[in-house]
């Protein structure tokens, strides 16, 4: 009985054909798979309990899940294992003891030791800026509020992304906008500080000044102040206060973009000084500024106008790049897999898939570099004319050069077959094998182009670097390989014969075999229960015999379309033709769906953990007002775990969009051409979208429109 033959285990051999990974065992006949799952698991140091002393020890949480019944003294003594000695709450251990005692055991977690945070002898006011979250003033755990609306905390990565595509798509952001000495922070009076202990009975000192000041922000001793020194977004992450311009600038320094993010407070626009004032600042060039549209931008947002997220506001100057010198081969090098002779025979030698050249022919000739033009970028740096590279070409055996009015003339100084790889030109003899590939042979495989008078015998294989032409058969259990183009002049036979090309291919029929091409698939009379894979277009022709153009039984699949005479028969209802993408693309969009299953599973266990139903501010705003002060600390941390897992989605969620997009284009385009008939029960694939014809049908086109199949 032959196994079964389906299309993923097909696309399954395909993928490893295209990676590299040629064997002579076919994926598509496997029998079986199989995977493991490993197990994590989490042991506490009493049964059934975890004792957890946060990242700045100062706390420590003890989490019960169904544990059995325990002492004070032993949660006490595992306490004094992890050195807890400070600020230990017995009275919550008690309670913690009594819910374990209780019938089936306690589900649940309790703080069972704080530490005391020290007093900065600095005493701040904020005219606009409110910091909560578990710390001293300044703790990188803290959260910075706006009206009660969470600042973005990573501004500074925002404006430092690599693509302006990655700024424009990033969600919920919100900023604070300062016009110049807008005052920040103001210093309201100084005192003796205290100092405070962490669990471990460490002493904490607050002593210097609890924030560090960074770009852009002044101080003015006199009045004891911190001014903002120019229009920007106010950076307020961890005990770090910045003011950031409000510009991105592509990382060769060529664009530059104001960047119009969400307000919350006050709303503060900008003028056009103050945006020109900005860029000078920033190193940009005043002649690379685009100043009407600086103008144009102010005013719109002064009057409120919804604008795009990214305007640009200056240009670099692009150098123009010379031409480095190339090569152009003179004569026919589009390659061929065959002629199609008014007798229905193929002419072999009319197949070019050798391009074949005599003595003293010319076969290239070299265009000389060109100068190039100068430019520069927003900074003023000069981006000097790079003239095109006049790089030799390399020559290999076969070729001389001429020098004549100014050209470089490449010709042939002795019969062969024209080869241009890398930067080598050359003239290399075809290995040809007079016989057949058999016992009295062995394998045969070369680095350069392969010809065989006979047939490739059963089992043996044959590889090469360059085309193979093959004027006999391929018999049962053989193993070809092409990295070029491939011509059999008769036909594949046998259910373990593997054909894998790199290029075209070229065939008589195909019977039973596994044929894989990454481009296009020629057959010359008929296909009958094979597997067959091409990353371009399939075609059987109808001129070669009586069951010229026919496809019976099997899968036959292709990237960009097929076209025969005939699908089926009327005694064999299994065959399949099929459209699909090609195998990498579709492997990128499994993965891209793992990965966001991955992020859906991660956001919903936060969101279960914060207790959140959406991601909505100011239900976050609410949320945070609600929860103790002791938790909110552990509580912001896990929000802003939220906060980029929500972003890394989105971005993910993008990059599968712009593929899945392309990918149906392809698909849109590509079709299955029927001149005679499709017999009833043969099976249409193009995507996912499967049809089984009902009846007989006569000629026929399927496409895919609209998420169906049409006729």
């Amino acid at each position: 009985m032959k196994k079964k033959k389906s299309i993923e285990a097909l696309e399954d051999s395909f993928s490893q054909v295209l990676e590299g990974k040629v064997n002579r065992q076919s994926a598509v006949r496997a029998d079986a798979r199989a995977g493991s799952v490993g197990d994590l698991q989490t042991a506490g140091q009493l049964p059934g309990i975890s004792l957890e002393v946060s990242e700045d020890a100062m706390r420590a949480v003890m989490r019960a899940r169904g544990a059995a019944a325990v002492s004070c003294e032993q949660i006490l003594d595992a306490l004094q294992e992890q050195r807890v000695t400070f600020g230990v709450d017995k009275a919550a251990i008690h309670v913690a003891v009594g819910r374990i005692a209780k019938a089936g055991g306690w589900r649940g977690e309790l703080v069972v030791a704080r530490g005391e945070l020290p007093e900065s002898p600095y005493e701040l006011d904020y005219p606009f800026l409110e910091q909560v979250g578990v710390g001293a003033l300044g703790s990188k755990s803290c959260v910075w509020l706006v009206d009660g609306i969470p600042l973005f905390p990573n501004l500074a990565r925002l404006f430092n992304l690599k693509s302006l595509r990655d700024l424009t798509t990033i969600e919920n952001v919100v900023v604070k906008a300062v016009s110049p000495m807008d005052v920040i922070v103001r210093i309201a009076r100084q005192r003796s500080g205290r100092p405070g202990r962490n669990i471990f009975g460490e002493e904490i000192k607050e002593e210097g000044f609890p924030l560090q000041i960074g770009a852009n922000i002044s101080y003015d001793s006199k009045n004891s102040i911190y001014v903002s020194e120019l229009y920007g977004y106010v950076l307020a992450e961890g005990n770090r206060l910045a003011v950031l311009e409000p510009v991105w600038i592509s990382p060769d320094k060529m664009e530059a973009f104001y960047v119009n993010l969400p307000q919350v407070g006050t709303p503060v626009m900008p003028s056009s000084s103050d945006l020109i004032a900005m860029l000078l600042k920033r190193g940009l060039k005043q002649a690379c500024l685009r100043t009407k549209v600086i103008e144009q931008l102010c005013d719109k947002l002064r009057e409120g106008e919804k604008l795009p997220c990214a305007v640009k506001v200056a240009a670099g100057i692009e150098p123009k790049r010379g031409l480095d010198a190339d090569i152009k081969l003179i004569g026919d090098f589009q390659k061929r897999a065959g002629t199609l002779r008014r007798d229905d025979t193929i002419d072999l030698r009319e197949r070019n898939v050798v391009v074949t050249v005599c003595k003293g022919d010319l076969v290239a000739e070299k265009r000389m570099a060109t100068k190039g033009e100068p430019g520069c970028t927003l900074l003023g740096q000069e981006l000097p004319a790079e003239d095109g590279q006049d790089r030799d070409f390399q020559v290999g055996p076969g070729i001389v050069q001429e020098k004549k009015e100014g050209r470089i003339l490449y010709i042939a100084k002795a019969d062969g077959n024209v080869t241009f790889r890398g930067n080598t030109l050359s003239i290399v003899e075809v290995y040809n094998l007079q016989s057949d590939v058999d016992y009295t042979t062995g394998n045969i495989s070369v680095n350069t182009d392969l010809s065989i008078d006979g047939s490739v015998g059963p089992g043996f294989t044959v590889r090469a670097e360059g085309n193979i032409q093959i004027q006999g058969m391929v018999e049962t259990g053989a193993l070809v390989f092409a990295k070029g183009n491939l011509s059999i002049g008769k036909g594949v036979v046998g259910e373990t014969t593997r054909i894998i090309t790199y290029g075209n291919l070229y065939a008589q029929f195909i019977q039973d075999a596994e044929v894989l091409a990454k481009g296009d698939i020629i057959i010359g009379s008929y296909v009958y229960n094979g597997l067959i894979r091409a990353g371009g277009t399939i075609i059987v022709k109808k001129e070669m015999g009586s069951q010229g153009g026919k496809i019976v039984g099997g899968v036959v699949c292709a990237s960009k379309g097929v076209e025969c005479s005939t699908i089926g028969s009327p005694t064999n209802r299994n065959t399949v033709v099929s459209l699909q993408v090609p195998p990498d693309k579709a492997t990128s969009l499994k993965a891209y769906n793992e990965k966001l299953g991955e992020y859906d599973q991660l956001i919903m266990k936060m969101m279960r953990t914060l207790q959140l139903d959406s991601v909505d501010p100011l239900a976050i705003r609410d949320k945070l007002d609600k929860v103790p002060a002791e938790k909110k600390g552990m509580y912001t941390k896990i929000l802003l775990k939220l906060n980029n897992a929500i972003k890394e989605k989105n971005s993910i969620e993008q990059e599968k969009r712009d593929l899945q997009e392309k990918v149906d284009s392809e698909l849109a385009k590509a079709n299955i051409r029927v001149s005679s008939e499709v017999y009833q029960g043969s099976e249409i694939q193009i995507g996912t979208t499967k049809m089984v014809a009902p009846n007989d049908l006569g000629p026929s086109v399927f496409q895919l429109q609209d998420g169906k199949i049409t006729v």
